[in-house]
C-alpha cells in the first residue's frame, strides 16, 4: 500500500511540472558563463526534472547498495553465530549425556550391590531359620 501511495505522489508531481512546462513555452537564455544557450524554457523545466529526478535516483541507489550490503554481512555474521550457538549447545549435550551415563552407572552398580546384600542376608536368613 506504502508503494501505491508513492506512486500516486510522484504521477501528481510529474503531471504538475508537465502542466507548468507547458505554460512557460517562451524562449529564455542560460548563461554558463562561457556560453549562452536559447532555449524553450519547457526544454528547461523538463530537463531540470529530469536532471533531479536521476541525481536523486543515483544518490538513493548508492544509499540502497550500502544498505543491502551491510544486510548481506549481518545475515552472514547470523549465520555463523548460529552455528557457533549450535555447536555450543551440542557440546553441552554431549556434556550432559556423559555425566548422566556415569550417574546412571553409578546408580546401576549402586542397585546391584543392595541387591547382592539382600541376596546374602536373605540366605543367612534362611540358614538362621533351618537352625
Amino acid at each position: 500500500m506504502k508503494k501505491n501511495w508513492k506512486m500516486i505522489i510522484g504521477l501528481i508531481l510529474a503531471f504538475i511540472v508537465v502542466i507548468f512546462a507547458i505554460l512557460n513555452r517562451e524562449e529564455a537564455v542560460i548563461n554558463f558563463g562561457f556560453v549562452q544557450l536559447k532555449q524553450p524554457l519547457i526544454i528547461l523545466i523538463l530537463g531540470s526534472t529530469l536532471l533531479g529526478a536521476l541525481i536523486s535516483f543515483l544518490l538513493s541507489s548508492a544509499s540502497l547498495f550500502g544498505k543491502n550490503r551491510q544486510i548481506k554481512n549481518l545475515q552472514k555474521e547470523m549465520t555463523e553465530l548460529k552455528a557457533s550457538q549450535s555447536r555450543k549447545i551440542d557440546a553441552k549435550v554431549e556434556d550432559a549425556k556423559k555425566e548422566y551415563e556415569q550417574l546412571l552407572g553409578e546408580k546401576e552398580e549402586a542397585i546391584h550391590a543392595l541387591e547382592e546384600k539382600l541376596a546374602q542376608h536373605s540366605s543367612l536368613q534362611e540358614n538362621h531359620d533351618q537352625v
